[in-house]
């Protein structure tokens, strides 16, 4: 179950964008036959990995023109003979188009696939399979699986923060058929999203001048810029993110919170204004933070939560302890910069203290460098949409847009930046493709690995992948 919750990290640092995960909720639906007597209710966090526990979740993948939504109950129990068991319900839909609110029939088309499927008594691992998407229709049909036949569903509402869908139905399974009536399944988005992959931060502590720059990956890179929002009812949270490795294994991390409506923050061209306050709660609210020597893993608690860390958890962390103003300005071309000028900051025990002058420049995107390519990772790479499905146990797809013909070759590097697999994927012609890879062949470990789409000469794209095996 561990596997599940790299889920979150990979969502935020590698492909985000066009991809939606809504990693928590509650099922409810009535069942039996020929009246649906008895109820099932299930309620938790998708990616807890609790055991016994219950989870509900679900995904949105766009692959190519296939628009795939899931959505996924389970209840992982221990039997009288310590035996980790699961029950699974779950909906999947397809389409040609993007899902919008409305009413939907059951259908085993292919090309735009409506069905359901309750799973029981099977091997928790296979929750992990159904996330990657690797079970195919033959291989869950070794699972005894009950499926509809018939029914309705009807998409209540989606967006970023959250899905509602109605369902009933007929399904059927080796030991008869089974109604369904009075279902019910919602899910929300609880993980933050990354909204600016890369940029530069110039600071000034008392004469003490520095600079951060580069993508936000701290399993690749060794500094690193960027933001993370996150939403909590009406209040959104950009938390601006800089890191800077200062020792092998050790990190120095500097932040700035923004809190505040949607109306508190900048159209583009515009700028707000941000206090910083010792008192009160008035939005829009702003918390600068330096925490040093931190460890990697602290590092992506932060990414991953979006949240800044408490006060009381390092006598490392430095707070404001003057109030100012910082000023968040959104650029017309979608980039946008943060500033603010002497604030005075002390640790939390009270030891040290300096002001603080801090320069932020937010990026969608950055220009690096990897065995000599220029690689570029901006809305302009060619890499249009998340591979999928990742994470994954063998085969992946890797949507690609190429301006020109041209041969390409693969490149698979670990955590360490050491290329472990190389590999010649032939010629392309102009136009949009679907890379597949096939990793089931080779002798990998599982885990993150970083991968590039390159020429003899330049850099096409490139990204992450998580590999489970």
């Amino acid at each position: 179950m561990k596997k599940m919750a790299l889920l979150i990290f990979a969502s935020l640092i590698s492909f985000g964008y066009g991809q939606r995960v809504w990693d928590t909720g509650e099922i409810d639906f009535s069942y039996g036959f020929p009246f649906a007597d008895q109820t099932l209710s299930l309620s938790g966090d998708l990616l807890s990995g609790e055991i016994p526990g219950q989870g509900v979740g679900g995904f949105e993948i766009l692959e190519g023109d296939n628009h795939q939504l899931m959505l996924l109950s389970y209840d992982i129990r221990l039997t009288a003979e310590q035996d980790t068991l699961a029950d699974a319900f779950v909906i999947y839909m397809a389409d040609s188009v993007a899902f919008s609110p409305g009413e939907y029939t059951v259908s085993p088309d292919t090309d735009a696939l409506k069905l359901m499927v309750w799973l029981r008594d099977v091997d928790p691992a296979v929750l992990v399979a159904l996330i990657d998407s690797s079970f195919t229709m033959d291989s869950l049909a070794t699972l005894n699986p009950v499926v509809s036949i018939a029914g309705d569903l009807e998409v209540v509402s989606i967006d970023q923060s959250g899905l509602e869908i109605h369902f009933s139905g007929t399904m059927v399974g080796l030991t008869g058929a089974i109604t369904i009536a009075n279902g019910s399944i919602i899910v929300q988005s609880t993980l933050p999203s990354l909204v600016y992959e890369a940029g530069m931060l110039d600071f000034q502590e008392d004469i003490i001048t520095g600079s951060i720059d580069g993508p936000l990956n701290p399993l690749i890179y060794d500094s690193g810029v960027g933001t993370i929002l996150a939403q909590v009812a009406d209040t959104l949270t950009y938390t601006m993110l800089a890191y800077n490795q200062t020792a092998t294994d050790v990190y120095d991390v500097y932040g700035v919170a923004l809190s505040g409506t949607e109306s508190d923050f900048p159209n583009s061209g515009f700028e707000s204004d941000c206090s910083i306050s010792l008192v009160g709660e008035t939005l829009p609210a702003a918390f600068p933070f330096l925490v040093k020597q931190v460890a990697l893993d602290e590092i992506l608690a932060m990414v991953e939560s979006g949240e800044i860390p408490y006060p009381g958890d390092s006598t490392q962390i430095f707070l404001p302890i003057s109030e100012g103003n910082v000023d968040f300005i959104l650029i017309e071309d979608g980039h946008a910069e943060v500033q603010f000028q002497s604030v005075l900051m002390a640790s939390s025990d009270g030891s040290e203290t300096f002001f603080s002058s801090q320069d932020w420049l937010l990026l969608n995107g950055w220009i690096d460098a990897v065995d000599g390519k220029n690689v570029v990772q901006n809305p302009v790479s060619n890499i249009v949409g998340a591979p999928f499905p990742n994470p994954f146990n063998s085969s992946v797809i890797i949507p690609l847009e190429l301006g020109q013909s041209t041969s390409m070759m693969l490149s698979i590097c670990n955590l360490l930046g050491q290329e472990v697999l190389s590999m010649d994927l032939g010629y392309f012609g102009q136009g949009r493709h679907q890379i597949p890879l096939n990793l089931g062949s080779y002798n990998l470990a599982g885990g993150m690995y970083y991968f590039s789409l390159h020429t003899n000469l330049d850099q096409i794209g490139s990204g992450s992948l998580i590999y489970l095996k």
